[in-house]
């Protein structure tokens, strides 16, 4: 005798097909037998693709553990989605890890059109205790202003952040340093 499918409160329904009274068990969870299936597992329901990519890189980024985060990090910089940029500048601005900070800062770097709250962020990087959290705020930095147009608000937000920067007291001379070669960089680029 073929096996008959096993009814209760536990099995996935789909809808009814035309024309029938009872409820067929869903074919693409059950396959309709009497063979006890085990509970799927919190990974068979994580999503596919790019958003479970996100979804994995979020949750290492909450771990415990400075290294699982470090990987989070680096991991939401090859998703940048302004979901991925907004826990980025969160990691910057607020981990206890500077390493964290520091692959945050660097990961930031793939966004395509960084807002103005990662802009703020990355500027206020240049003041970390750490100096690998401050370098890698700074070569971010000087890589959204080559790669914008000259003229552009981006451009001249970046610019003008950076001036105030190597003016600030509360910058690192090594940093202000840095920062005057840049600027210097781009106005020798700027005049003909």
């Amino acid at each position: 005798m073929p096996n008959k499918p096993r009814w209760g409160k536990s099995t996935p329904w789909c809808k009814r097909p035309p024309g029938s009274r009872r409820r067929e068990p869903c074919p693409r969870i059950c396959s309709g037998t009497s063979e006890r299936r085990r509970a799927p597992t919190p990974s068979a329901f994580r999503p596919p693709g790019r958003l479970g990519e996100l979804v994995a890189a979020r949750q290492q980024l909450a771990s415990s553990d400075p290294a699982q985060r470090v990987e989070g990090a680096e991991q939401l910089g090859a998703y940048p989605t302004k979901e991925a940029e907004d826990l980025l500048v969160q990691a910057l601005a607020s981990d206890t890890s500077a390493e964290v900070r520091s692959a945050a800062a660097q990961s930031l770097g793939y966004v395509e059109k960084p807002s103005d709250h990662t802009l703020s962020a990355l500027l206020s990087a240049l003041e970390d205790q750490d100096e690998d959290v401050r370098n890698s705020a700074l070569s971010t930095l000087e890589d959204f202003l080559t790669a914008s147009d000259e003229g552009s608000r981006r451009y001249q937000g970046i610019l003008a952040g950076l001036r105030a920067k190597a003016a600030a007291r509360s910058v690192p001379p090594d940093v202000r340093e840095a920062i005057n070669d840049i600027l210097q960089e781009q106005s020798d680029t700027a005049t003909p």
